[in-house]
């Protein structure tokens, strides 16, 4: 009986009383704080780009050399002869390039996987590199021509390349036919439907 009249006493006391609302309290991330989680993410994503790099098999061990002054040349198959002898041409307009000239042999296999993964986001299908003939470099001429025809058969997405024609660098560039991505595939099978329709 004591705790019931305690009980009712202490209710009677506490009766105009009145919770407190709850404060909100935002915490601002400093400046370093939000580079440390920037820092993280780059450090992540890099890791994951390596990781699809080197399941793309785009090696810096040993490929086979070739001559500065051999043309570099690959086409899959199901690519048309006359799809290629476009391309060897240049009679397709270059949409993208990539400059390779100045970049080591890692630098440079990062950067061609960058630029052939985001010129197939971006709907370009004919693309120049640049890398030189490699004249210079010793023991071994042409390492970075040699790497890149060993990379570039490695990409899904490329159908098919030839060395430049003389105007746009000869045998220091490369012409490459992207395939088409597929937000361009679905454009042109809605074209053909809507013409036979």
């Amino acid at each position: 009986m004591q705790q019931d009249d305690d009980w009712n006493l202490f209710s009677q006391e506490m009766s105009d009383i009145k919770p407190l609302e709850q404060d909100k309290v935002l915490v601002k991330s400093t400046n370093k704080q939000r580079a440390d989680r920037q820092t993280a993410t780059e450090h992540l994503n890099q890791l994951k780009q390596q990781q699809a790099i080197e399941q793309l098999g785009l090696t810096t061990g040993f490929v086979e050399p070739v001559d500065p002054h051999d043309p570099l040349e690959f086409k899959k198959d199901g690519v048309q002869d006359g799809v290629y002898k476009n391309l060897r041409q240049a009679k397709y307009s270059i949409t993208n390039r990539l400059d390779l000239r100045q970049l080591n042999i890692e630098h440079a296999r990062v950067a061609l996987f960058e630029f052939i993964q985001q010129s197939q986001a971006d709907n370009h299908r004919c693309l120049l590199v640049q890398h030189g003939l490699g004249l210079n470099n010793h023991p071994h001429p042409a390492v970075l021509k040699s790497y890149l025809n060993n990379w570039l058969k490695c990409f899904q997405q490329v159908l098919a390349y030839h060395s430049a024609p003389k105007h746009l660098g000869g045998l220091a560039a490369t012409v490459i036919l992207l395939k088409k991505s597929d937000e361009k595939k679905r454009e042109t099978k809605e074209r053909i439907q809507k013409r036979l329709g």
